[in-house]
């Protein structure tokens, strides 16, 4: 053997001990890696399971606190309604205890409020009256004193007395058939033209209002519209009266009425408002006349420059030029003469004597 075959069987000999000892090492590696994979598995299937138990776990507390929260809670709720039904017993005791005590105290001051309500509508068709009819003379009959709740004197613009209204207010809970022959008896004491009877309750064949067995009856909120129609016909009767009377009488009434501060009254409110027509009217007039005046000065400022330019024109083209036959017409021509508030002295009208002629 050579010595190069001698070399060669060691190298040979050399690499296959190294490349065992890689593949043992190799083997090591990976016997340790698997080892070190099976313990990293081993890990997180016990960290799985570990989660997995405290989830059970906290599963399982929370549903012991729902059972044991749902316990408590029918329990209070138990408590509660037993609480609750002992304080209804309680309250339903007293409310019945309240009850009879309120209806004997309304018993006893049934009366006095009917009173009351009715002394209040009685205020309240009072000064409605007034406020509608302020010519007429409303007086209250003072309380226990015999006659109707109120007495209406109507009156005419020139003060005179056309009538006599007398009214009775109700406020109960139903219609009394004696209430008319009362209002008849306190109507014939005041010597009364008309009777009026105005309740919450109206007989059954009345809706609103009405006649009613030689009365009038009216719903409160039919009071006021009855009233002017009443008034009306008690002043168109007076006014038929004053005219069937003989002629010294209606001298006397004339003469009454033309001196009365009313008569007096309208001719003043009359003449004021005329004289207040005619004085705006002079305004007017003088304004428009300052137009006028304006619009003067602007028609001869135009008739001076139209004839400035006629005659610059004729000037320069000498006789031959005749003109324009518009503009010749509008440089010679006139104006007339407005209207000027000049009276023919010269002076200039007053206003206030043009109003003491046209007054009346």
């Amino acid at each position: 053997m050579t010595v190069k075959d001698e070399l060669k069987s060691k190298y040979a000999t050399e690499q296959s001990d190294e490349l065992k000892v890689i593949k043992e090492k190799l083997k090591f590696e990976s016997e340790k890696r698997a080892e070190a994979q099976k313990k990293e598995l081993d890990f997180i299937q016990k960290q799985n399971e570990l989660e997995d138990k405290l989830k059970n776990q906290e599963i399982e507390v929370v549903r012991r606190i729902q059972e044991e929260k749902k316990n408590i809670e029918e329990k209070l709720q138990i408590e509660l309604e037993e609480k609750k039904n002992f304080e209804v017993l309680e309250l339903r005791k007293q409310l019945e205890d309240t009850k009879k005590s309120l209806s004997e105290a309304q018993r006893k001051a049934q009366q006095g409020s009917m009173q009351t309500q009715g002394e209040v509508m009685e205020l309240v068709l009072r000064d409605a009256l007034k406020a509608k009819f302020k010519f007429d003379e409303i007086e209250d009959v003072a309380k226990g004193a015999n006659g109707a709740d109120i007495i209406q004197k109507v009156m005419t613009q020139n003060g005179e007395l056309a009538g006599i209204i007398a009214w009775e207010s109700k406020q109960t809970k139903a219609w009394v058939e004696d209430w008319v022959t009362k209002l008849k008896d306190d109507g014939h004491r005041v010597k009364a033209n008309l009777l009026v009877l105005v309740s919450n309750v109206l007989p059954k064949e009345i809706e609103h209002f009405g006649p009613y067995k030689g009365i009038w009856v009216a719903d409160h909120a039919s009071a006021l519209g009855m009233a002017s129609a009443l008034r009306n016909n008690l002043l168109s009767i007076y006014s038929v009266a004053l005219a069937n009377e003989n002629s010294q009488d209606k001298a006397m009434v004339l003469y009454k009425h033309l001196t009365s501060q009313a008569f007096i009254n309208r001719v003043q409110s009359i003449s004021e408002t005329h004289i207040a027509m005619i004085t705006e009217l002079s305004k007017e007039k003088l304004a428009m006349e300052r137009i006028w005046v304006s619009r003067e000065k602007q028609i001869e400022r135009l008739g001076a420059n139209t004839r400035q330019v006629f005659n610059e024109i004729g000037g320069i083209v000498g006789g031959q030029y005749s003109g324009i036959e518009i503009l010749e017409e509008l440089a010679s021509e006139a104006l007339p003469e407005p209207e000027s508030n000049q009276s023919k002295t010269g002076k200039p009208k007053n206003p206030t004597d043009e109003i003491q002629a046209n007054l009346f």
